[in-house]
Protein backbone atom coordinates (compact mmCIF):
# COMPACT_ATOMS: atom_id res chain seq x y z
CA UNK A 1 0.00 0.00 0.00
CA UNK A 2 1.48 3.33 -1.06
CA UNK A 3 0.92 6.40 1.12
CA UNK A 4 0.86 9.72 -0.73
CA UNK A 5 -0.42 12.18 1.82
CA UNK A 6 0.55 15.73 2.75
CA UNK A 7 1.02 17.73 5.92
CA UNK A 8 -2.14 19.68 5.14
CA UNK A 9 -4.32 16.81 6.33
CA UNK A 10 -3.85 13.65 8.35
CA UNK A 11 -4.11 10.45 6.33
CA UNK A 12 -5.64 7.61 8.37
CA UNK A 13 -5.16 4.02 7.22
CA UNK A 14 -6.26 0.71 8.73
CA UNK A 15 -4.13 -2.39 8.28
CA UNK A 16 -5.71 -5.61 7.05
CA UNK A 17 -6.77 -7.77 10.00
CA UNK A 18 -4.86 -11.05 9.96
CA UNK A 19 -2.92 -10.04 6.85
CA UNK A 20 0.60 -8.90 6.08
CA UNK A 21 0.78 -5.30 4.93
CA UNK A 22 3.68 -3.19 3.70
CA UNK A 23 3.08 0.55 3.84
CA UNK A 24 5.24 2.50 1.39
CA UNK A 25 5.80 6.20 2.06
CA UNK A 26 5.55 7.45 -1.51
CA UNK A 27 4.77 11.06 -0.65
CA UNK A 28 6.76 13.84 -2.33
CA UNK A 29 6.19 16.32 0.50
CA UNK A 30 5.98 15.91 4.30
CA UNK A 31 2.96 13.83 5.27
CA UNK A 32 1.05 13.17 8.48
CA UNK A 33 -0.13 9.56 8.70
CA UNK A 34 -1.94 7.48 11.31
CA UNK A 35 -2.00 3.69 10.82
CA UNK A 36 -4.52 1.69 12.84
CA UNK A 37 -4.25 -2.06 13.38
CA UNK A 38 -0.52 -2.22 12.53
CA UNK A 39 1.06 -5.46 13.82
CA UNK A 40 4.78 -5.07 14.56
CA UNK A 41 6.83 -7.95 13.19
CA UNK A 42 4.17 -8.75 10.59
CA UNK A 43 3.30 -5.48 8.94
CA UNK A 44 6.13 -3.28 7.66
CA UNK A 45 6.79 0.34 6.80
CA UNK A 46 9.19 1.49 4.10
CA UNK A 47 10.15 4.77 2.50
CA UNK A 48 12.78 6.74 0.61
CA UNK A 49 13.56 9.00 3.57
CA UNK A 50 15.63 8.02 6.58
CA UNK A 51 14.08 7.47 9.99
CA UNK A 52 14.92 10.49 12.16
CA UNK A 53 13.27 9.63 15.46
CA UNK A 54 11.31 6.76 16.96
CA UNK A 55 9.51 7.07 20.28
CA UNK A 56 7.05 5.08 22.36
CA UNK A 57 4.03 7.07 23.56
CA UNK A 58 0.87 6.12 25.42
CA UNK A 59 -1.06 6.17 22.14
CA UNK A 60 1.41 4.15 20.05
CA UNK A 61 4.69 4.59 18.18
CA UNK A 62 5.69 8.09 17.03
CA UNK A 63 7.97 8.16 13.96
CA UNK A 64 9.58 11.12 12.18
CA UNK A 65 11.36 10.84 8.82
CA UNK A 66 14.06 12.87 7.10
CA UNK A 67 11.61 14.89 4.98
CA UNK A 68 9.44 15.85 7.96
CA UNK A 69 6.87 13.07 7.51
CA UNK A 70 5.21 12.05 10.78
CA UNK A 71 3.78 8.55 11.18
CA UNK A 72 1.83 7.27 14.19
CA UNK A 73 1.34 3.53 14.61
CA UNK A 74 -1.74 3.72 16.77
CA UNK A 75 -1.91 1.31 19.69
CA UNK A 76 1.48 -0.32 19.03
CA UNK A 77 3.41 -0.83 22.26
CA UNK A 78 6.90 -2.13 23.02
CA UNK A 79 8.07 -2.66 19.43
CA UNK A 80 11.61 -1.85 18.34
CA UNK A 81 12.16 0.06 15.11
CA UNK A 82 13.67 -3.05 13.50
CA UNK A 83 10.28 -4.80 13.97
CA UNK A 84 8.48 -2.01 12.16
CA UNK A 85 10.71 -0.99 9.25
CA UNK A 86 11.17 -3.23 6.21
CA UNK A 87 14.95 -2.64 6.22
CA UNK A 88 17.49 -1.86 8.92
CA UNK A 89 19.63 0.04 6.40
CA UNK A 90 18.25 3.55 6.33
CA UNK A 91 18.44 5.96 3.43
CA UNK A 92 20.89 8.79 4.23
CA UNK A 93 19.78 11.14 6.99
CA UNK A 94 20.47 14.88 7.11
CA UNK A 95 20.28 16.64 10.46
CA UNK A 96 19.76 20.39 10.15
CA UNK A 97 20.75 23.18 12.50
CA UNK A 98 18.82 23.09 15.78
CA UNK A 99 17.58 19.53 15.30
CA UNK A 100 18.06 16.62 17.72
CA UNK A 101 18.04 13.17 16.13
CA UNK A 102 18.40 9.61 17.48
CA UNK A 103 19.37 6.60 15.35
CA UNK A 104 17.95 3.20 16.18
CA UNK A 105 19.49 -0.04 17.57
CA UNK A 106 20.18 -2.61 14.88
CA UNK A 107 20.18 -0.04 12.07
CA UNK A 108 22.97 1.12 9.77
CA UNK A 109 22.75 4.85 9.15
CA UNK A 110 24.74 7.50 7.33
CA UNK A 111 24.09 10.85 8.95
CA UNK A 112 25.20 14.26 7.70
CA UNK A 113 25.09 17.12 10.20
CA UNK A 114 24.43 20.62 8.82
CA UNK A 115 24.83 23.62 11.09
CA UNK A 116 24.77 23.13 14.86
CA UNK A 117 23.06 19.84 15.68
CA UNK A 118 22.74 17.06 18.26
CA UNK A 119 22.84 13.36 17.40
CA UNK A 120 22.49 10.23 19.54
CA UNK A 121 23.55 7.00 17.83
CA UNK A 122 22.48 3.47 18.73
CA UNK A 123 23.38 1.52 15.59
CA UNK A 124 26.39 0.99 13.34
CA UNK A 125 26.53 4.50 11.98
CA UNK A 126 28.69 6.78 9.85
CA UNK A 127 28.43 10.43 10.82
CA UNK A 128 29.65 13.38 8.76
CA UNK A 129 30.08 16.30 11.15
CA UNK A 130 29.28 19.84 10.02
CA UNK A 131 30.95 23.22 10.25
CA UNK A 132 28.85 24.36 13.22
CA UNK A 133 28.85 23.15 16.82
CA UNK A 134 27.87 19.47 16.79
CA UNK A 135 27.27 17.08 19.68
CA UNK A 136 27.42 13.31 19.12
CA UNK A 137 26.55 10.84 21.87
CA UNK A 138 27.02 7.12 21.25
CA UNK A 139 24.82 4.82 23.33
CA UNK A 140 25.53 1.58 21.45
CA UNK A 141 26.94 0.16 18.24
CA UNK A 142 30.03 1.10 16.26
CA UNK A 143 30.43 4.62 14.93
CA UNK A 144 32.67 6.31 12.37
CA UNK A 145 32.78 10.09 12.63
CA UNK A 146 34.21 12.13 9.77
CA UNK A 147 35.12 15.49 11.21
CA UNK A 148 34.93 18.93 9.65
CA UNK A 149 37.85 21.22 8.83
CA UNK A 150 36.37 24.14 10.78
CA UNK A 151 33.61 22.92 13.09
CA UNK A 152 33.41 22.35 16.84
CA UNK A 153 32.70 18.75 17.82
CA UNK A 154 31.71 17.33 21.19
CA UNK A 155 31.84 13.53 21.19
CA UNK A 156 30.73 11.23 24.04
CA UNK A 157 31.05 7.44 23.79
CA UNK A 158 28.81 5.84 26.40
CA UNK A 159 28.77 2.33 24.91
CA UNK A 160 31.23 -0.49 24.33
CA UNK A 161 31.46 -0.43 20.54
CA UNK A 162 34.33 0.80 18.37
CA UNK A 163 34.54 4.55 17.91
CA UNK A 164 36.62 5.92 15.03
CA UNK A 165 37.14 9.67 14.87
CA UNK A 166 38.53 10.74 11.51
CA UNK A 167 39.19 14.37 12.37
CA UNK A 168 39.94 16.98 9.70
CA UNK A 169 40.54 20.10 11.80
CA UNK A 170 38.47 22.43 13.94
CA UNK A 171 38.13 21.88 17.69
CA UNK A 172 37.21 18.52 19.20
CA UNK A 173 36.38 17.50 22.75
CA UNK A 174 35.92 13.76 23.08
CA UNK A 175 35.29 11.20 25.80
CA UNK A 176 35.94 7.64 24.67
CA UNK A 177 34.17 4.57 26.08
CA UNK A 178 34.66 0.92 26.96
CA UNK A 179 35.34 -0.23 23.40
CA UNK A 180 38.24 0.45 21.07
CA UNK A 181 38.83 4.10 20.24
CA UNK A 182 40.71 5.14 17.10
CA UNK A 183 41.39 8.85 16.74
CA UNK A 184 43.04 10.39 13.69
CA UNK A 185 44.10 13.66 15.30
CA UNK A 186 43.67 16.98 13.52
CA UNK A 187 42.96 20.51 14.62
CA UNK A 188 42.85 21.17 18.36
CA UNK A 189 41.79 18.24 20.51
CA UNK A 190 41.02 17.50 24.15
CA UNK A 191 40.37 13.78 24.55
CA UNK A 192 39.66 11.59 27.57
CA UNK A 193 40.51 7.92 27.08
CA UNK A 194 38.00 5.24 27.99
CA UNK A 195 38.50 1.84 29.56
CA UNK A 196 39.12 0.17 26.20
CA UNK A 197 42.21 0.30 24.00
CA UNK A 198 42.65 3.70 22.40
CA UNK A 199 44.94 4.52 19.47
CA UNK A 200 45.85 8.09 18.51
CA UNK A 201 47.15 8.46 14.97
CA UNK A 202 49.41 11.41 14.16
CA UNK A 203 49.50 11.59 10.36
CA UNK A 204 52.09 13.77 8.66
CA UNK A 205 50.50 16.43 6.47
CA UNK A 206 47.26 16.63 8.44
CA UNK A 207 46.41 20.03 9.95
CA UNK A 208 47.33 19.04 13.50
CA UNK A 209 47.31 21.95 15.92
CA UNK A 210 49.93 22.76 18.50
CA UNK A 211 47.58 22.11 21.43
CA UNK A 212 46.42 18.49 21.80
CA UNK A 213 45.77 17.10 25.27
CA UNK A 214 44.90 13.53 26.23
CA UNK A 215 43.63 12.52 29.68
CA UNK A 216 43.50 9.03 31.26
CA UNK A 217 46.09 7.67 28.81
CA UNK A 218 46.92 4.14 30.06
CA UNK A 219 50.56 3.29 29.43
CA UNK A 220 50.83 -0.16 27.88
CA UNK A 221 47.18 -0.15 26.75
CA UNK A 222 46.72 3.11 24.86
CA UNK A 223 49.23 4.21 22.23
CA UNK A 224 50.29 7.03 19.96
CA UNK A 225 51.04 6.06 16.37
CA UNK A 226 53.07 7.98 13.79
CA UNK A 227 52.22 7.72 10.09
CA UNK A 228 54.28 9.23 7.28
CA UNK A 229 56.97 10.59 9.60
CA UNK A 230 59.66 8.09 8.78
CA UNK A 231 61.14 5.22 10.74
CA UNK A 232 60.07 4.50 14.30
CA UNK A 233 59.89 7.53 16.57
CA UNK A 234 62.59 9.54 14.80
CA UNK A 235 60.08 12.38 14.28
CA UNK A 236 59.86 13.04 18.03
CA UNK A 237 61.86 16.25 18.46
CA UNK A 238 61.67 16.28 22.25
CA UNK A 239 59.81 14.81 25.21
CA UNK A 240 59.64 16.21 28.74
CA UNK A 241 58.14 15.04 32.00
CA UNK A 242 56.48 17.76 34.04
CA UNK A 243 54.23 18.05 37.07
CA UNK A 244 51.04 17.62 35.04
CA UNK A 245 52.42 14.88 32.81
CA UNK A 246 54.42 14.27 29.66
CA UNK A 247 54.69 16.75 26.81
CA UNK A 248 56.17 15.88 23.46
CA UNK A 249 56.68 17.59 20.13
CA UNK A 250 57.27 16.30 16.64
CA UNK A 251 59.67 17.78 14.09
CA UNK A 252 56.80 19.53 12.27
CA UNK A 253 55.64 21.38 15.41
CA UNK A 254 52.83 19.00 16.40
CA UNK A 255 52.47 18.98 20.19
CA UNK A 256 50.77 16.41 22.41
CA UNK A 257 50.32 16.43 26.17
CA UNK A 258 49.55 13.27 28.14
CA UNK A 259 48.09 14.36 31.46
CA UNK A 260 49.03 12.13 34.39
CA UNK A 261 51.63 10.15 32.41
CA UNK A 262 55.18 10.35 33.73
CA UNK A 263 57.29 8.14 31.49
CA UNK A 264 59.53 9.48 28.74
CA UNK A 265 60.27 6.01 27.33
CA UNK A 266 58.99 6.33 23.77
CA UNK A 267 58.46 2.58 23.31
CA UNK A 268 55.89 2.70 26.11
CA UNK A 269 53.94 5.49 24.45
CA UNK A 270 54.17 4.69 20.75
CA UNK A 271 53.18 1.61 18.77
Amino acid sequence: MTIAGSSAAITTITATAGGTDTFVLGNTSPAAVVINGFVAGTDKLTGANGLHDYAQTTSGIDMWFNDGTHVVLAGVQGAAAAQVMSSTTNPPITVYSGQTVTTQPGFTDTVTMVGSTTLTTNGNDTVNAGTGSDTIKVNAGNVLVNGSATGTLSFIEAGSGTATLNLKGGTTTAKLGAGTGIVNIAGTTAITCGTGTDIFNLVKGMPIGSDNVIWNFAVGTDHLHLSGYGTGTSAVAWIANGTAGVSLALTDGTHVGLVGVHTTTLSQLFA
